[in-house]
Formats: C-alpha cells, structure tokens, sequence
C-alpha cells in the first residue's frame, strides 16, 4: 500500500536552516549587549572605586590636626593595582588659614597581556584652620 506524502504538512530543510539562521543572529545580538553592559558595569565600578578612595583621603586629611607645613598622615587602606598620593598647601601667600587638598588616585591593569596602562583620577578639597 502506497501513501500520499504530498497532503501532509510540515517544515522543509530550507525553513529549518533559515529559522536556525535567524535565531542565531538575534542570540549574537543579546550576546553582544551583554558583553557590552559588563564592560560599562565594570568602568563604573573602577571610577567608583577611584572616587571613593580619594574623598576617604581627603576626609581622613580633614580630620587631622591644622598644619601649616600641609604635612598630613596618608590613609593606609588602599586596594591592591591603585596607588594614592595627595598635596596640601595653602592657597595663597595672604591666606594662610586655607589649603587646598589635591588627592590623586591611580590604577595601573593590563589593558593586553605584558602591557600595562594607568588611570589618574584627581579630586580637589579644601581645610580650614578653624
């Protein structure tokens, strides 16, 4: 006995390969914003990380008895790949009473294997002898 394929429905190769095709592209898109939106979420978390040290640093210089010299203890906790120097001295010869505290913090990583690149982040602050 003989059946009549040509009545019954359903999906060619061609239709397979094409719908297989497609969803390939869409999930390469979604691949691709994700890969993306790790890298900004990361950025952001280093930059917050940068600003976070330097305003601990600044406040930490804040909290120190007034010296005239702008000779101030450093903060020690600092996270392994940053470093942190800072700057006080007064702003101008006739006011002695204010300084101006520059905080730089920097972050050496490897940008490609055997080559390393830093970040600078620098924030200003001022202390009064009150």
């Amino acid at each position: 006995m003989r059946q009549n394929f040509k009545s019954e429905k359903g999906m060619t190769l061609v239709e397979v390969v094409i719908s297989i095709g497609v969803l390939g592209i869409i999930a390469a898109a979604i691949a691709a914003y994700f890969i993306w939106a790790f890298g900004v979420f990361n950025y952001t978390n280093v930059r917050a990380t940068e600003e976070s040290l330097a305003r601990s640093h600044i406040e930490y210089i804040k909290s120190q008895p007034w010296s005239g010299s702008g000779t101030y203890l450093a903060y020690t906790p600092v996270p392994a790949n940053y470093s942190v120097t800072f700057n006080a001295a007064s702003i101008s010869a006739n006011n002695t009473a204010l300084q101006l505290i520059s905080v730089n913090v920097t972050r050496t990583y490897s940008s490609q294997p055997g080559q390393h690149s830093t970040q600078t982040v620098t924030l200003n602050g001022y202390k009064a002898n009150r």
